[in-house]
């Protein structure tokens, strides 16, 4: 009898060990996740902050040359209006009209670039929920096989 009782005493402790073990396993696996989840967004983020930062910077430098433009023209236009001037004047105006265009074309393709950005950030975000909600999907079964053990412990230590 004493030792069917130490047995079942060393079957229920080894039980409690393997359960904490396995609680202590899986939360470190679901932290090592969600922390490997969280530096690879940052990561993400940051990469597509300095892409747009750069597209921003280039886009100012280029309004800012047009503008340079245009004061050049103004200036041309008011200080000589011979004949020669207008023709010259006329080709720097159809210069500077076809760089406005470019520019506008790139203003264009940085804010259809931005938007794609936020679409993949907003898929990462999804992305990331869903392997949270797996990982608690997947420590809510261990605990369901967990409960089931102590039930099986407690219909042992009955018997």
């Amino acid at each position: 009898m004493d030792l069917i009782c130490s047995e079942r005493d060393n079957y229920h402790k080894r039980m409690s060990e393997i359960e904490n073990e396995m609680d202590h396993q899986l939360n470190l696996a679901e932290e090592r996740a969600r922390e490997e989840e969280r530096q690879r967004l940052n990561k993400e983020k940051q990469e597509l902050k300095e892409r747009l930062e750069s597209e921003m910077r280039e886009l100012q430098s280029n309004i800012e040359h047009l503008q340079k433009m245009e004061k050049a023209l103004k200036r041309e236009s008011t200080s000589q209006r011979n004949s020669q001037n207008v023709e010259g004047m006329k080709t720097k105006f159809d210069e500077i009209a076809r760089e406005n265009r470019s520019l506008k074309n790139n203003l264009a393709d940085n804010h259809l670039e931005m938007t794609l950005i936020k679409a993949e950030l907003a898929e990462l975000k999804s992305e990331y929920e869903a392997k949270a909600a797996e990982i608690e999907n997947e420590k809510e079964q261990m605990m369901a096989s967990v409960g089931e053990s102590d039930n099986i412990q407690r219909q042992l230590h009955l018997l």
